[in-house]
């Protein structure tokens, strides 16, 4: 799966000039319905020879608590609820989570504020740190997860794009939810279709995020511990583009992954800081066949490289969800949720020490309007059963999976009724 990066930019480049605002209409996006207009997919290019990469440091975790998974025997191989579904805050929004010393932490983009909560590991007690006031919020239909980051035990870090397409990083004191510094990054170029993701490289925290234009292009903005910028990096790769950056979780330094999206053949890649938030040379992983529109790519850390988790469109019609080992001599993506048309697609992963847990949406086996939440874990054994968290009333929104440093896991996701979390166990071979 690795590439010769001369080699992949050729390859890309004869697919396609760089897609930016003015694309195709998507077959199915993370905020509009899909329609069947996509051509069928190019014939599978032969893959380059590999390219060695040093292994990256890796926060290495059990996927999940050992007495849980005991007391889930429904499966032999994949992930199981241990717990209802419970509503931790009643107003609509995308929620983006973390773990945290014995719960999770999450951030909730509702329009005209973003919440922050402190959460109990099964949702039972949901304790409110800080409501911040969006100026020009986004609309109920574009709402996207914001940014967040663990900056220390006593801080946290929340990254928001608005509609005026202002991008703003706050931080706050975890006792108080008094903001201690805020910092307005971007004015008017960021794409608020694309979360912002954040990182850490010693002191200084790494904000990514996608510019509007054509072609679309992803830029790093570092700043100090006191909320001044140090530096701004654009790390888009010349004479191409860049869109749906997104920090690997629990890597040090930091990698941040990425898409080039072309209208045939795209190109992920990744870009690895080091502890001074300075940029390597841009990476080529793995061509994606048939990118879906808006993009959407995330990655974890496995054992030796990267996996890959995108949206795509299938062969006749609709968004898939799919993965891809960076290290791999195939192009062939494995599907975790087959292509079909509706409201909303996404995925999220989590990683862990075999491989790693993906969340994503599929249409309700009751109402295929609708969408459920689907869980897979992925290791060396293949992917295993699928675990499906169904839709009460209405679609599910940006499911994203959790684990605190206790090693409880759980799935946070949007929905009608709110924000809502289900605490699950997940069992590998």
């Amino acid at each position: 799966m690795k590439r010769l990066l001369v080699a992949l930019v050729v390859l890309v480049a004869s697919c396609g000039e760089p897609r930016g605002e003015t694309r195709r209409a998507p077959a199915a996006s993370a905020n509009a319905p899909a329609e069947s207009t996509n051509a069928p997919p190019v014939p599978s290019p032969t893959p380059p020879a590999p390219t060695p990469v040093p292994p990256a440091v890796v926060a290495r975790r059990p996927v999940a608590r050992a007495d849980e998974v005991g007391s889930s025997r429904v499966v032999e191989h994949g992930c199981a609820r241990v717990g209802p579904t419970r509503t931790v805050s009643p107003t609509l929004g995308a929620a983006a989570v973390l773990g945290a010393e014995s719960g999770h932490l999450l951030a909730i983009n509702e329009g005209p504020v973003t919440t922050v909560l402190s959460v109990s590991h099964d949702g039972r007690d949901a304790r409110p740190l800080a409501r911040l006031a969006m100026r020009e919020p986004l609309a109920a239909t574009q709402l996207v997860p914001p940014g967040l980051v663990r900056v220390s035990a006593t801080r946290l870090g929340v990254a928001t794009i608005s509609s005026a397409r202002r991008l703003t990083y706050r931080e706050l004191d975890r006792a108080t939810g008094a903001v201690a510094f805020e910092a307005l990054l971007a004015d008017g170029t960021a794409d608020p279709r694309f979360p912002p993701t954040i990182a850490l490289a010693g002191d200084l925290r790494l904000v990514a995020y996608a510019l509007l234009g054509n072609p679309q292009r992803v830029e790093v903005i570092v700043l100090g511990s006191d909320g001044r910028m140090v530096r701004r990096h654009d790390v888009t790769a010349p004479s191409g583009g860049a869109a749906s950056p997104s920090f690997v979780p629990d890597v040090s330094p930091p990698v941040l992954v990425f898409v080039d999206p072309r209208e045939a053949l795209s190109l992920s890649q990744s870009v690895r800081f080091d502890a001074t938030g300075h940029p390597g040379d841009v990476r080529s992983l793995q061509p994606i066949i048939g990118l879906a529109t808006p993009a959407r790519i995330t990655a974890v850390q496995g054992a030796t490289d990267l996996t890959l988790f995108f949206l795509a469109y299938g062969e006749t019609s609709g968004v898939g969800v799919y993965t891809l080992e960076a290290r791999s001599g195939s192009i062939t993506p494995r599907a975790l949720v087959a292509p079909s048309s509706g409201p909303r697609a996404w995925v999220d992963a989590l990683g862990a020490d075999f491989g790693a847990i993906a969340a994503s949406l599929a249409p309700s086996t009751t109402d295929p309007s609708v969408r459920d939440v689907v869980v897979r874990l992925l290791d060396s054994a293949g992917i295993g059963s699928e675990l499906r968290i169904p839709a009460a009333a209405g679609t599910l929104l940006y499911p994203a999976p959790s684990r605190d440093d206790e090693g409880h896991l759980a799935i946070v996701h949007g929905s009608v009724s709110g924000i809502e979390l289900t605490k699950i166990a997940c069992l590998g071979r």
